[in-house]
């Protein structure tokens, strides 16, 4: 047995002062990492009522986003807050969607919309009132 006390405060002197961290500290990872990783990890979700794949970080936002237009307070403040910090104010909205259609027509869509369709029935009087 050893001179030296060993307990509180007096570990034993052979590994007092090892170098690194102990191994139970190996997998440690600081938080800002964690909640990255989470905020990144896709899962399925509905946008515009179609199942797609979001990653967490958006489906959070756009869950806060419904919510507001449904009338949460709560939740308009926190996408006011967002929009305010992270959203520029001086820009168009050409600009704030870098180029991308606002509305895109499909042949699908002039399938179903087309001129003769949106005049059927309407029938036009190009005589001036009073005129027979």
């Amino acid at each position: 047995m050893s001179k030296d006390k060993v307990g509180y405060g007096k570990p034993p002197k052979a590994t007092q002062f090892q170098k690194g961290r102990p191994k139970s500290h190996k997998n440690f990872k600081p938080l800002s990492r964690v909640l990255r990783d989470l905020a990144l990890k896709e899962v399925q979700g509905q946008l515009d009522g179609k199942p797609s794949k979001l990653t967490c970080m958006e489906a959070i936002v756009a869950k806060q986003m419904s919510e507001a237009m449904r009338g949460s307070i709560p939740s308009a403040k926190f996408i006011m807050a967002l929009i305010e910090k992270h959203v520029p104010m001086n820009l168009s909205i050409q600009e704030l969607m870098e180029d991308k259609q606002v509305f895109g027509w499909t042949a699908e869509d002039d399938k179903l919309i087309s001129k003769e369709k949106l005049l059927a029935g309407v029938t036009v009087n190009l005589k001036p009132e009073g005129e027979k």
